[in-house]
């Protein structure tokens, strides 16, 4: 209720849906590990990195496991404030780690990075859009606090799979992480589909 009149949000944010499609460009038999990967939707493939792969993926986890985004839950407009400036700081970090896979762009890794900085870029595009960024309505917070839900989770099932690549785990002491691994919720996601290649 606000000044008397009733006022409704039906403004729903989703993330873009990207699919996977694993190419080979070799003639040669295909080095597997027992890294098993899953992509959205419903495609898993198992993979052999190179140390320098594993170690920006470990490196990704580190610059992102600290995040407030990742260890607190929003309860006001101030914890929404510190979300956001949460994301954007994330962004900046995975901008420059995407600058040291410039030679592995159609890697798994590159992948699972870039599918964050997509998703919060489609976040602030949604808020910008329908006049939410900034906005003092008290009635838009739950739009806000459930569309950073949804960028939480997302953020963290990619980082679910990075860490497998680092060949690390994430415990469940985090807010993000408290659940476990979710899987790829498809609800989360826009009807449209757009395809990745993953080269192998």
């Amino acid at each position: 209720m606000i000044n008397g009149n009733t006022k409704y949000y039906e403004l729903k944010f989703t993330i873009p849906k990207y699919y996977v499609r694993i190419i080979s460009t070799s003639n040669d038999k295909i080095e597997l590990d027992n890294i098993s990967l899953s992509f959205p939707f419903l495609v898993s493939a198992s993979f052999k990195f190179e140390k320098g792969i594993v170690d920006i993926a470990k490196e990704t986890i580190l610059s992102l496991i600290d995040r407030r985004i990742l260890n607190a839950f929003e309860c006001c407009a101030n914890c929404i404030n510190d979300a956001l400036k949460s994301l954007k700081e994330i962004k900046l970090e995975l901008i420059s780690i995407k600058k040291q896979l410039k030679n592995n762009i159609n890697s798994p890794l590159f992948y699972y990075i870039d599918y964050i900085v997509i998703s919060i870029n489609a976040f602030f595009d949604f808020m910008e859009r329908n006049n939410l960024i900034d906005s003092e309505d008290f009635a838009t917070k739950d739009i806000y606090f459930d569309a950073l839900e949804m960028m939480r989770n997302h953020i963290a099932q990619c980082m679910f799979e990075i860490a497998k690549i680092g060949k690390m785990q994430i415990d469940n002491k985090r807010y993000a992480f408290k659940n476990g691994e979710m899987g790829w919720k498809e609800s989360y996601y826009s009807e449209g589909k757009q395809i990745i290649n993953i080269t192998i």
